[in-house]
């Protein structure tokens, strides 16, 4: 089913190896660890939720370290506590007002799961993070596809929709590919929920954050988009220069929960481009934000061809509890950083925002590379 969706990519000769393991289980079902293995960059994902579970890279001396947060077992990636970690988020990441949309005249109705307000968030109760995703390794090229099929009614979704998510490894550099495809009139908005953490520490307060945009999607208390695109300019999203997160997260909205959970509108005559991206077989990506953390010399630059990336600071990451990560460290608020390209929240309630909606016959696409690079 994957290889016959998906297609190949014409990129560089992989330099590297590919190692498959089992990592847990699932009520039964044997869950797969793939790790590939270069002289720059290890990246392990699992079957469960095509989460990325663990990606090194390495700092100014040379030395690799894992860059993003992650448990040490199943038992932890299933735990209530668990905010998503590197998981792919599907049907729709981000809020839907409500938890309700419309489409050809049928209201659909979806669970309001968010803990901050009244809407579905990431999918709902048990989004495309939550479930076992088949996987096939490409040995040649150094890739890990990963697909599912979501039934009809899913979550309160229409349509049966096969989602394939492939990820590569260039150089330092990772690519996610999405693609997807429906029976019925639906929507679909995808990311990829990784947190990361640069210099591999308690908290990324002192990473530098820079995103060349000079609009945000402006969002209520709840965090549901109002429909206005707000100029950053004299607010503390206003990142289009470096700025050291310690100095802004005090400035966000939030109070006990200040921090980002923002998406930041992408102005491509702002952005500039990646070379980086080329090597992944993608002329279109631009650049939307990048992040340094200067103890380690590491820094990483989010190139896109989505119209929204959001900037989320991990400030409710023990809401629902203490969050117990590997090595039994405990994430707190601002334990990592997400960079989640995507198309602005709640866009199916939202006519004047990028559309979520996808048709039989449509292909969803969307393609994202974290550059990584020291300094």
């Amino acid at each position: 089913m994957v290889s016959t969706v998906i297609p190949r990519l014409d990129r560089m000769v992989f330099d590297g190896q590919v190692e498959e393991s089992v990592f847990g289980d699932a009520d039964g079902v044997s869950i797969k660890q793939i790790t590939i293995t270069t002289s720059t960059v290890t990246l392990s994902v699992i079957t469960w939720g095509a989460t990325i579970i663990r990606l090194e890279v390495p700092d100014r001396k040379g030395k690799k370290d894992n860059v993003v947060l992650g448990f040490d077992t199943m038992q932890g990636y299933r735990s209530k506590e668990n905010r998503y970690l590197g998981a792919v988020i599907g049907r729709t990441c981000d809020r839907i007002g409500g938890g309700k949309f419309s489409l050809g005249g049928t209201q659909y109705q979806l669970v309001e799961n968010d803990i901050v307000g009244a809407s579905c968030l990431h999918g709902g109760e048990r989004g495309w993070d939550k479930r076992v995703w088949e996987a096939e390794v490409d040995r040649e090229r150094g890739t890990i596809t990963m697909a599912y099929m979501s039934k009809d009614g899913e979550e309160g979704y229409p349509g049966d929709v096969i989602v394939v998510v492939t990820y590569s490894v260039v150089g330092q550099s990772i690519n996610i590919s999405y693609q997807a495809m429906s029976t019925k009139h639906t929507i679909i908005n995808i990311t990829n929920h990784s947190y990361f953490n640069l210099g591999n520490s308690d908290d990324i307060k002192e990473h530098v954050v820079t995103i060349p945009s000079d609009k945000y999607v402006e969002v209520d208390n709840d965090l549901i988009p109002t429909g206005n695109l707000v100029p950053v300019q004299d607010t503390a999203m206003d990142l289009r220069k470096p700025v050291v997160l310690s100095e802004v997260l005090p400035k966000c909205p939030g109070g006990e929960f200040a921090g980002f959970s923002h998406c930041f509108v992408v102005n491509k005559n702002l952005n500039k481009k990646d070379s980086s991206t080329l090597l992944h077989g993608h002329e279109d990506l631009t650049v939307v934000a990048t992040v340094e953390d200067k103890s380690t010399g590491r820094g990483v630059r989010c190139s896109t061809d989505q119209p929204g990336i959001i900037l989320y600071t991990g400030q409710y990451n023990s809401s629902t509890g203490p969050m117990v990560g590997r090595g039994g460290r405990v994430y707190g608020k601002y334990s990592g950083l997400c960079l989640e390209t995507q198309r602005f929240g709640d866009s199916c309630n939202q006519p004047s925002f990028p559309t979520w909606s996808l048709r039989p016959g449509s292909v969803y696409t969307h393609n994202t590379t974290y550059s990584f690079y020291n300094f």
